[in-house]
C-alpha cells in the first residue's frame, strides 16, 4: 500500500500539495461502515476505536513528500546558484 500511496502523490503534484499542507496535524479517516483496520468507524457501537492504518501510512507519505520535496528545491536552487555563477557553463568551456 505504501508503494501505491508514494505513485499516487508523485504522479498527482496538486494532490501531493494537499497531502503536505496537512502539516503536522493527525490524518484519521473516519467512515461509518463498521471498517476499523484501515481508519475509525465513529458509530456508536464502534465508538471511534480503530486502527487508522491508512492514516499511518498517510502521514509516513507525507514525511517522505515534504523531505523529499525540500531536497528537490534545494538542489533546484543550489544548480541556479552555481549556473549563475558560471561553474557549470551550459554550452560548455570558454577555453
Amino acid at each position: 500500500v505504501q508503494k501505491i500511496l508514494r505513485a499516487k502523490f508523485n504522479q498527482n503534484p496538486a494532490l501531493q500539495k494537499q497531502l503536505i499542507a496537512t502539516g503536522n496535524r493527525e490524518i484519521h479517516p473516519e467512515n461509518l461502515s463498521h471498517e476499523n483496520f484501515w481508519g475509525s468507524c465513529t458509530c456508536t457501537r464502534c465508538k471511534n476505536l480503530g486502527q487508522n492504518m491508512l492514516g499511518q501510512l498517510l502521514m509516513a507519505e507525507r514525511r517522505f513528500q515534504t523531505h523529499g520535496y525540500e531536497r528537490r528545491q534545494e538542489g533546484k536552487r543550489e544548480r541556479k546558484a552555481k549556473n549563475f555563477r558560471g561553474e557549470y557553463p551550459i554550452y560548455g568551456s570558454s577555453k
